[in-house]
């Protein structure tokens, strides 16, 4: 009887021995997953850092920018963008339009009709792309935009969403979506608006970025 207690008794020793170092092998791989997780954590978020304070510039050249609306539909040939960072997620844009036609006579009933615009932009995504490990340079990432500007002394003003991405190291495609205003120059005369027009428009840009 006292030999089968004692039999029991190292039964139970060697099982809390080995229990405990079990215990001690599953708390130091617990604690490896979670040094390791912080110092990738760590790692990406100076690079999100790095990256945000990054002052970048970008120049556009469109071929073509496609601009689409319920009552007209223009191509812009060509149109010269650029684009400074004001901070990580807010830049200041300058558009300058060239010649219009209609997309169904492109070249036929090509006018000249120069114009300039300039807005802001606030890119709302960055975040969120850096953390997937998306590509945010050339300001690549989702907008939220404002401009003012004139074409053919006719003034523009255009809030929209959109899009832009950076296409290899040399192009880029930009689209958006939004509310525009187009309204006349002040009449000398009376000092009145001439006209307004309200719409929706579609603006797709696409050529060499650097």
């Amino acid at each position: 009887m006292k030999k089968n207690v004692l039999v029991i008794a190292g039964m139970l020793s060697v099982c809390l021995v080995y229990g405990q170092r079990d215990d001690t092998v599953v708390t130091k791989s617990m604690e490896e997953i979670t040094s390791d997780n912080f110092q990738d954590q760590l790692k990406k978020d100076n690079q999100v850092e790095e990256i945000k304070n990054r002052k970048q510039r970008l120049i556009k050249i469109s071929p073509i920018y496609l601009v689409l609306a319920a009552d007209r539909t223009k191509a812009i040939v060509p149109a010269i963008s650029y684009e400074r960072q004001i901070k990580p997620d807010l830049t200041w844009i300058l558009t300058a339009y060239g010649p219009a036609s209609h997309v169904h006579d492109l070249f036929d009933d090509l006018e000249f009709l120069p114009g300039l615009a300039g807005g802001v932009r606030y890119y709302y995504n960055i975040n969120d792309r850096l953390m997937k490990g998306k590509a945010v340079d050339k300001f690549s990432a989702n907008y939220f935009g404002a401009m003012i500007g004139f074409q053919n002394e006719i003034g523009l003003l255009n809030l929209m969403w959109g899009m832009q991405r950076k296409l290899g190291s040399s192009f880029y495609i930009d689209w958006n979506a939004g509310f525009q205003n187009d309204f006349s120059v002040l009449d000398p005369g009376s000092g009145s608006i001439l006209f307004n027009n309200y719409y929706i428009v579609i603006g797709l840009q696409t050529g060499l970025a650097f």
